[in-house]
C-alpha cells in the first residue's frame, strides 16, 4: 500500500489531498486486502456448491460455481492491478461496483446459509458459523468503506443467526445467541480496528506526501543543477542515470541501464589514462573519489570530458553495494585549461629561446620575475636573481660622462611617471652594452605594480653602428672617387652597346625583344626568314600582329568559332614560355620560341625549319607504310596458321582410317608376314603423324601461341612413360636403354609436365634412332635450394656423333648433320629446335657434347617448384584407372561422324565390346536421335556438314538439362591445337580425344568415364 500511495504523490506533490485522492486511497486500502477477502469468498463457494449438490439445489449449486469462478477472477484482476494508474473516472466506477458487488451478494449469500440451516440443522451451525467468519473478514477487507464494510458485516451475520434462535435445539439457540452477542462485538472492535487502519492510513499518507515533496525537491533541484545524477551497483553496472545526462552523454540514459562507464571512456587520453589509475585503488578500497576526469566520444564525433564524483553504498548487511555520486561536462573547464597550459608553455619556450631577455618588477624595482635565458651566461640561477634590485644596479657603470648622467636621470623620471620607455642602451659593466624595453603595469584600482619588459644584447649593433659613423666620413671620400669611376665606366657601356647592336644586327636569324607591356623594342629581320604579317616598328604592339596572324590560320593552333582568336596572346600576357610553329603563306615553316624576360616582355628567336618539317612528313610516310608491312606480316602469319590448321586436319582425318583400320586389321589373326606389313604401315603412320605433330608445335613456338600449364606432377612417372615408349624400339635395336634417377631427387614437381616429357622425348629418340650397337642412358639429377630445385636431364647415347663443325647447327629448324638425299635417318629436322624453344619457354636450356664414333650427351636444364603438398602415393591413381576392368555391356553409343571411314573404325572399335552403336552422318541428325533414345555416351565429331559438332553439343546439352541427366559428350576431332580444344570444352564437351585416335585411348576414356558414374551412384545412394 505504501508504495501506491508514493505513486499517487508522485503524480500529485500538492499540500493537500483532494476527494478524488480520497477515493483512490480506498481502492488502493481495498486493493492490498481484496485478496484475502476473495481466497475467502472462493473457499466458500466451492462449500456452497458441494452443499448444494449434496441437499440436491442443483440450480444453487451451478450459480455458486459461477461465484467461485468469478472471485478467481477478481483475485487474479486485484493481484495486477495498479490503482494509482488508474483515472478519476475509473476509481469512482471502482467505488460504485465493490458497493453493487456487496449489496448483491449479501442477500444471496444469506438466502443461502438460512436454507442451508432450515434444511439440516448440523450443517446449519456450521454454515452459521463459517458466515459469521465470513462478515468479520468482510468486514475488515471493506474497511476503507465503512458505511458499506458495517451493512456486509451485518447483513451476513444476524439473519442466519436470528434462525438459529428459533431453532427447537437449545445447544443451536445459544449458539445463534452467541454469534449475534459476537457480532455486536465485532461491530465495536471493527470500528477500533476501522480507527486503527485510519490512524496507519493517514500516517503512510503524511509519510508518502513528505517524500512525494521531498523527491519532487530533490528531481527540481537536480534539474536546476548543471550535474547529472548516477548509481551503479556492486559490479560497477549503471542502475540509476539521471535524464540530464542525455546532454552531456548524447545518448538516452535509460539505454545505458547495465552498461559500465568504463565503455563509454576513450582510456587511450591522457586525462582519462591519469584518472583509472588514480580511481583503481579507491575502487579496490571502496573508498569515496571525486573530480575524477575522463574522456568519452560523442555520438557527434567530438570528444568531451566528465567530472565523475561518487561515495560508497551499503546494503543492510554493512556489504559493499555500488556508488552513487554526480556527472558533470567539464569540457569548456578542460580545454581552456589545456590551452592556458599550451599557452604558459609557449610562453616558457619563447622566454628560454628567445633573444631577448624577459623581466617582471614590482613597484619598488625587485625582480618578480626573469628568464633563464637572461641568467644563462652568467652562470646564475633565477632564484637569485627574485627579490633583488633591476636597474639600478647598473646606474654606476652608466654615470661616468655629464651626457651619461643626463640621460640616466632622464630614464629614472620617465620611470617615476610610471611611462613606457623603449631602447633604453646603457653599459652592462663588462665591455657589452644592452637596450631596456618596458610598460607599466596597473592593477584594477589603477595602483601602479611595476614594469614588465625585456632587455636585448645590442653590443655587436652599437659598435655596428659607431663603425658606420666612423665609416660615413670615409663614404663621403670614397664617393667622389666612384663618381669620377662612373664616368669612366659609361664611356666604356656605351662602346660595348655600340658593339652589341652591331652584334644584333649582323646575326644569322631574325630576332624580335619585346618590352613588359608587349610593345616592340628591337628587331633584327632577316630577308630569308619571314616574320607574321604586320606592322614591326619600334614601339608598335606585338600581341596584335599575333592575333591578327592566328585568325589567319598561319599556326596549328587555330581556334575554334566559340574561342577566342588571341590564344596566342593571352599566353603572351600571362608572360608564359611559348614555342610556336608558323607556316607561311609561301610554305616556309617558321619556329618561333619565345624566351621570357626577367622584368617581363619576350626575347623572340626565329628559325627555319622547313626542311626538318618535311623531313618529318617523309618519316610519317614512312611509319605508315610500316604500319601496312606489320600488318600485312600479321595476316600472313595468321593465314599460314590457319593453313596450318586446316592441313593437320585434313591430314588426321585420313590418318585416323589408317591406323584405326590397322589397328584393328592386327587384332584379326594374321600370318607373321601379313603382320609385318601391318606393322610397317603402323610405324609409317606413326611416323607420318610425328611430322604433322612436330610441324604445328613448331607453327605455334614460333608464332608464339603455344600454352603451358603449372600443375603437380610425378617426374619419376613421366620419365618412366617415356622409358616405356621408347623400349620397344630400343629392343628392336638390341640397344639397351637405361633410366637412372638419383636418390635424393624430389617426386612431385610443378610445371607442364607434357612438354618436359616431349623435350625427353624427343632427345632420348634421337638417340635410339642414331644409336645401332652400346646404350643410351638417361640420368637425372637435382640440386635444391628452399621450395625450388633445378633439374638435370642429360641422354647419353653411344652413337655417331656430330662433327664439330655442326654442332652449332643443330638446334637450326630443317637442318640435320646428314642433309644428303642419300642420308640413312629420316626426320623432318625440326625435332632438336621444338626442343630448344619449349626448353627456352619453360625457362631451361639444352647443349649438347659430341664426339664423332663415340657418341653425344644431350643435357636438358630446368628449374621448377618443388610440390611438398602431394603425396607420393597418390601417383598410383592413374594406373588404378587404366587398369581399372572395361564393361561395355549393354552400354548405348551415338556416334556422330561424317567420314565413312572413320564411322567404320569406331564401329570396329566398339562393337567387340558388346555394346549397342547408334550413327549420324551430321550434327543435325545427331540431336534428333538423341532426342528419340537413351544413350550413356556421345561421341561427337566437330566438323561437319548441316550442323556442326559444337552446336549439336550445346543442343544435346540443353536436352540433358531438361530431362535432368547427364551423359558424357566425348569430343573427336581432327582439329589438334589447343584453341580447338578449348572450344570444345567451352561448347559443353566433357572430354577430348585428337585424331587419330587409338583403341586404348578410347578405351581407357570410355572406362573412366564409366568408374566416375559408378562412384556417383555410390554417393548418391548414401
Amino acid at each position: 500500500m505504501p508504495f501506491q500511495i508514493e505513486a499517487l504523490f508522485r503524480r500529485q506533490p500538492d499540500a493537500t489531498v483532494s476527494s478524488s485522492t480520497s477515493d483512490l486511497r480506498k481502492v488502493v486500502v481495498f486493493k492490498e486486502l481484496s485478496p484475502m477477502l476473495f481466497a475467502c469468498l472462493g473457499i466458500s463457494g466451492l462449500m456452497g456448491a458441494t452443499l448444494n449438490l449434496y441437499l440436491g439445489y442443483y440450480f444453487l449449486a451451478v450459480l455458486m460455481i459461477a461465484g467461485t469462478m468469478f472471485s478467481g477472477m477478481r483475485f487474479v484482476y486485484w493481484q495486477k492491478a495498479v490503482p494509482s494508474a488508474f483515472s478519476e473516472e475509473k476509481v469512482q466506477k471502482t467505488i460504485k461496483y465493490i458497493r453493487r458487488s456487496a449489496a448483491l451478494n449479501v442477500p444471496f449469500m444469506s438466502a443461502c446459509s438460512i436454507l442451508f440451516i432450515t434444511s439440516s440443522s448440523e450443517i446449519g451451525v456450521m454454515v452459521a458459523g463459517w458466515m459469521s467468519l465470513m462478515a468479520l473478514i468482510t468486514g475488515i477487507s471493506m474497511c476503507s468503506l465503512p458505511v458499506t464494510g458495517r451493512l456486509t458485516m451485518l447483513g451476513l451475520l444476524l439473519p442466519s443467526n436470528i434462525v438459529l434462535l428459533g431453532s427447537p435445539q437449545i445447544t443451536t439457540q445459544i449458539f445463534g445467541l452467541s454469534m449475534i452477542v459476537l457480532s455486536l462485538l465485532c461491530m465495536g472492535t471493527f470500528s477500533t480496528v476501522l480507527k486503527l487502519i485510519r490512524t496507519i492510513t493517514d500516517e503512510a499518507d503524511q509519510n508518502a506526501l513528505q517524500r512525494g515533496w521531498m523527491a519532487a525537491a530533490m528531481r527540481d533541484f537536480m534539474e536546476m543543477s548543471r550535474d547529472t545524477a548516477w548509481e551503479i551497483d556492486e559490479r560497477l553496472r549503471l542502475t540509476q542515470l539521471a535524464e540530464t545526462a542525455h546532454e552531456i552523454l548524447g545518448r538516452e540514459p535509460s539505454r545505458l541501464i547495465g552498461t559500465k562507464f568504463a565503455a563509454l571512456i576513450d582510456q587511450d587520453d591522457p586525462y582519462s589514462r591519469k584518472s583509472l589509475e588514480m580511481s583503481g585503488d579507491l575502487l579496490k578500497k571502496r573508498a569515496a573519489f571525486r573530480d575524477l576526469v575522463f574522456a568519452i566520444t560523442h555520438p557527434d564525433g567530438a570528444k568531451r570530458y566528465i567530472s565523475l564524483s561518487g561515495v560508497p553504498l551499503r546494503n543492510h548487511a554493512d556489504e559493499f553495494a555500488g556508488y552513487r555520486g554526480l556527472l558533470s561536462d567539464v569540457t569548456q573547464k578542460i580545454e581552456s585549461q589545456r590551452a592556458l597550459e599550451e599557452s604558459e608553455a609557449r610562453f616558457r619556450d619563447f622566454a628560454e629561446y628567445a633573444a631577448e631577455r624577459l623581466w617582471e618588477t614590482d613597484a619598488n624595482d625587485c625582480f618578480t620575475y626573469i628568464s633563464e635565458s637572461s641568467v644563462r651566461k652568467l652562470s646564475k640561477s633565477v632564484k637569485s636573481f627574485i627579490g633583488k634590485q633591476a636597474g639600478s644596479a647598473f646606474k654606476e657603470v652608466n654615470t661616468q660622462t655629464e651626457e651619461e648622467r643626463q640621460r640616466w636621470d632622464d630614464h629614472f623620471a620617465l620611470k617615476a611617471r610610471h611611462e613606457p620607455f623603449r631602447d633604453f642602451v646603457m653599459k652592462d659593466g663588462k665591455g657589452g652594452f644592452l637596450s631596456l624595453s618596458g610598460k607599466p603595469m596597473f592593477d584594477a584600482n589603477g595602483e601602479f605594480c611595476g614594469y614588465r619588459g625585456y632587455t636585448r644584447e645590442i653590443t655587436s649593433e652599437y659598435e655596428a653602428r659607431e663603425a658606420a659613423r666612423r665609416a660615413e666620413e670615409k663614404l663621403t671620400i670614397a664617393n667622389r672617387e666612384l663618381e669620377k669611376r662612373i664616368d669612366q665606366r659609361t664611356s666604356e657601356l656605351q662602346e660595348k652597346s655600340n658593339l652589341l647592336q652591331e652584334i644584333f644586327d649582323t646575326m644569322g636569324e631574325s630576332l624580335v625583344v619585346l618590352d613588359s607591356d608587349l610593345t616592340i623594342a628591337m628587331v633584327n629581320e632577316k630577308k630569308g626568314i619571314a616574320l607574321p604579317p604586320g606592322k614591326w616598328a619600334l614601339g608598335s604592339d606585338a600581341k596584335e600582329i599575333y592575333m591578327r596572324a592566328h585568325s589567319l590560320g598561319l599556326y596549328r593552333d587555330r581556334p575554334t568559332e566559340n574561342s577566342k582568336a588571341n590564344s596566342i596572346a593571352d599566353k603572351m600576357e600571362r608572360g608564359e614560355a611559348l614555342r610556336l610553329n608558323r607556316i607561311d603563306t609561301s610554305g616556309q615553316h617558321i619556329s618561333e620560341n619565345f624566351y621570357p624576360r626577367q622584368g617581363g616582355g619576350y626575347v623572340i628567336l626565329y628559325t627555319d625549319i622547313t626542311k626538318e618539317a618535311k623531313r618529318e612528313e617523309e618519316l610519317r610516310a614512312l611509319s605508315v607504310d610500316l604500319r601496312r608491312s606489320k600488318e600485312a606480316a600479321e595476316a600472313a602469319s595468321r593465314i599460314k596458321s590457319e593453313f596450318l590448321a586446316n592441313m593437320s586436319h585434313e591430314i588426321r582425318t585420313p590418318m585416323n582410317g589408317i591406323l584405326g583400320m590397322t589397328e584393328i586389321l592386327m587384332g584379326t589373326g594374321l600370318s607373321d608376314e601379313q603382320e609385318e606389313m601391318t606393322r610397317v604401315v603402323m610405324r609409317s603412320a606413326d611416323s607420318l603423324l610425328t611430322i604433322i605433330n612436330d610441324i604445328l608445335d613448331f607453327s605455334k613456338l614460333e608464332a608464339g601461341k603455344m600454352t603451358f600449364v603449372k600443375e603437380s606432377f610425378d617426374l619419376k612417372a613421366a620419365l618412366g612413360d617415356v622409358a616405356d615408349i621408347l623400349a620397344p624400339k630400343a629392343a628392336g635395336k638390341d640397344i639397351d636403354l637405361n633410366l637412372e634417377f638419383e636418390t635424393d631427387i624430389s617426386s612431385r614437381f610443378i610445371g607442364d609436365v607434357g612438354r618436359i616429357r616431349q623435350v625427353v622425348t624427343n632427345l632420348a629418340g634421337n638417340a635410339v634412332k642414331f644409336t645401332e650397337t652400346g646404350t643410351v642412358e638417361v640420368r637425372v639429377s637435382q640440386q635444391a635450394r628452399d621450395d625450388m630445385a633445378t633439374l638435370t636431364i642429360a641422354v647419353t647415347d653411344s652413337g655417331c656423333g656430330i662433327p664439330a663443325d655442326k654442332l652449332d647447327r643443330i638446334f637450326n629448324k630443317f637442318e640435320q648433320v646428314d642433309g644428303s638425299s642419300s642420308r640413312q635417318h629420316e626426320g623432318t629436322g625440326l625435332g632438336l629446335s621444338i626442343s630448344k624453344l619449349i626448353a627456352e619457354n619453360l625457362g631451361g636450356t639444352i647443349t649438347v657434347e659430341s664426339a664423332v664414333g663415340v657418341g653425344s650427351t644431350f643435357t636438358f636444364t630446368i628449374t621448377l617448384p618443388v610440390d611438398k603438398s602431394q603425396d607420393s602415393a597418390q601417383t598410383g591413381g592413374a594406373e588404378a584407372k587404366v587398369k581399372a576392368a572395361l564393361s561395355f555391356t549393354d552400354c548405348h553409343f551415338l556416334i556422330a561422324e561424317d567420314n565413312l571411314v572413320n564411322q567404320m573404325v569406331l564401329r570396329a572399335m566398339l562393337e567387340p565390346m558388346a555394346c549397342t552403336l547408334h550413327i549420324a552422318n551430321n550434327g543435325a541428325e545427331a540431336v534428333e536421335i538423341y532426342q528419340q533414345h537413351d544413350f550413356d555416351f556421345v561421341l561427337m565429331d566437330v566438323s561437319m556438314p548441316v550442323m556442326d559438332g559444337l552446336e549439336a553439343t550445346r543442343q544435346i546439352k540443353q536436352i540433358q538439362k531438361q530431362r535432368g541427366e547427364h551423359v558424357p559428350v566425348i569430343g573427336i576431332t581432327a582439329h589438334a591445337m589447343q584453341e580447338d580444344q578449348a572450344r570444345c570444352r567451352a561448347a559443353g564437351m566433357d572430354d577430348y580425344l585428337p585424331k587419330p585416335v587409338r583403341k586404348d585411348a578410347v578405351m581407357e576414356m570410355i572406362s573412366s568415364w564409366i568408374e566416375q558414374k559408378k562412384a556417383d551412384k555410390k554417393i548418391n545412394a548414401a
